[in-house]
């Protein structure tokens, strides 16, 4: 099978308004093949098949994003007449004038298989999702620059995931009428990776190449300060010329500023005697690392 689809969107200039997606699908029912028979007994249904398909994304906020407007009806705060209050006219953040579709490209190989007459039918899919040209904001403009920076099309990621369903359906006659009856259950699940951002130094803060999704970075704990003396032990081994994290600890209620027996004790895992993030970049994350993620992993339903 084959799907051929031309979209368009008011959002992009003229030239990057149209754009053709599509998508092609193979399979095989070897089941239905003559060699098959003698396992078809058991063995009723055994297909493959294979996908690959695109799909555009035109979302961002902006209905035209290629035209810069100047807004009206703005006031300041003083007067020339003594009676009203002045107005004045700004002009739009700047725009991307070559901002155009995000394309989402789908691989999927599945396996299709019925035993017992398919009463229990088994369905495995594994995929690969390739987002290009994401839309997102652009590179970041200094603060004197005064405006916010413009959508772009500067990231893409890559999906990987798979899926995994059972179903049994079946029927029986209770007394004098049929009774049919099903149960089925599936889990997937997935993980994504950002392949390209326009973030040269890998600041955390920001996406950067290679980052999983939904990662988490904190420090890791290493117990408890359990009394004044481990806390003063702990003063007396730091570098005093550095700030660590420890710094702006307030025990307001308490009126005692710094650390106190009960706070909790963070791993120094790059052994400089400090706890900081360092550079908060890639390459130099300090005694940070990915402690979690915050999307789910291994959605199911039973039904």
């Amino acid at each position: 099978e084959g799907n051929f689809r031309l979209d368009g969107s008011s959002k992009f200039q003229p030239k990057n308004r149209w754009k053709a997606f599509g998508g092609v699908s193979v399979g095989w029912r070897m089941s239905e093949e003559k060699w098959w028979a003698p396992v078809g007994s058991v063995w009723t249904n055994n297909k493959i098949r294979f996908s690959v398909g695109s799909l555009g994304n035109q979302n961002i906020n902006d209905y035209y994003t290629y035209i810069e407007s100047i807004n009206l009806g703005n006031t300041v705060n003083y007067t020339f007449n003594r009676q009203n209050l002045a107005y004045y006219a700004i002009e739009d953040d700047p725009k991307s004038s070559d901002l155009t579709w995000e394309t989402m490209t789908t691989y999927d190989l599945g396996w299709d298989i019925g035993l017992f007459r398919n009463p229990l039918n088994i369905t495995a899919d594994g995929f690969i999702r390739d987002t290009k040209n994401m839309l997102c904001s652009g590179m970041k403009l200094p603060s004197v620059y005064g405006a916010e920076e413009p959508h772009q099309n500067i990231a893409d990621m890559r999906t990987f995931g798979w899926e995994l369903s059972l179903s049994w359906h079946d029927s029986f006659r209770a007394g004098k009428h049929p009774f049919e009856y099903s149960v089925s259950f599936g889990i997937s699940d997935y993980i994504t990776e950002v392949t390209r951002y326009n973030n040269p130094s890998n600041i955390l803060s920001e996406y950067y190449k290679g980052q999983r999704l939904g990662e988490i970075w904190g420090y890791q704990a290493d117990g408890l300060f359990g009394s004044t003396e481990e806390v003063n032990a702990y003063y007396d081994a730091i570098d005093v010329n550095h700030s660590t994290m420890y710094d702006n600890i307030e025990h307001g209620s308490l009126g005692l500023p710094g650390l106190q027996p009960g706070d909790i004790k963070y791993a120094d895992l790059n052994g400089d005697g400090v706890i900081s993030n360092g550079a908060n970049t890639l390459d130099d994350h300090g005694d940070l690392k990915v402690i979690g993620n915050s999307l789910p992993r291994y959605s199911y339903n039973i039904k």
